[in-house]
């Protein structure tokens, strides 16, 4: 899919000093094909999975359109770059019936990273492990209650970027190199009220 959106972005032209204004912007979406699966493998126990693939390589550049600059059109222009990867995604899980009040949950996935070769201290984004328990507490025939957390640890990622910032620091121009270690971790809590009628 692609998404366009509707607007006003004025971009400074240094060299005809003056703002092209553009009235569009292109922003390419990846496809997800995903294969999932629940068996049921005895009255108390059920074993879930899935595996899934982003094609965000197809994430590779923001344009915007329909440019003009005064009475000129000037068409397209690139307006952001990446270099995105594919990812996949693998999950196994696994739901224990414990009575007719408790189900117990757990499972782990391992998550690709996509920024691939252009990492950014902005786009900390690296491999994840994510760590998952929850359960579902019967209030009634028609009432639960599902309680979830969910532990994501990245890996380390190095990396040297330049930063127009540190250029008006006293230290001069063009020295601008920030060397950085970037970890994108998370912990994730959630309840949900559920009501069958």
């Amino acid at each position: 899919p692609d998404f366009k959106a509707s607007g006003d972005i004025n971009i400074y032209n240094s060299q005809a000093q003056a703002a092209v204004a553009f009235d569009e912007i292109n922003i390419p979406l990846p496809d997800i094909f995903q294969v999932a699966g629940f068996h049921q493998l005895t009255d108390k126990f059920a074993l879930h999975y899935t595996a899934q693939l982003t094609t965000w390589g197809d994430f590779h550049e923001l344009t915007v359109n329909d440019g003009t600059l005064g009475p000129v059109s000037v068409g397209s222009s690139s307006l952001k770059t990446y270099a995105w990867d594919d990812s996949w995604l693998f999950s196994v899980g696994g739901t224990y019936s414990l009575n007719n009040t408790w189900t117990l949950r757990a499972g782990f996935m391992a998550d690709e990273g996509v920024v691939g070769e252009l990492s950014s201290i902005s786009i900390p984004d690296s491999d994840r492990k994510w760590y998952t328990a929850g359960a579902t507490y019967a209030l009634s025939t028609n009432t639960s209650i599902d309680f979830g957390i969910a532990v994501v640890r990245g890996e380390d990622v190095h990396l040297i970027e330049n930063s127009s910032f540190t250029d008006e620091l006293p230290i001069g121009p063009n020295t601008g190199l920030v060397n950085a270690t970037t970890r994108s971790n998370a912990t994730y809590y959630s309840m949900q009220y559920n009501y069958t009628f």
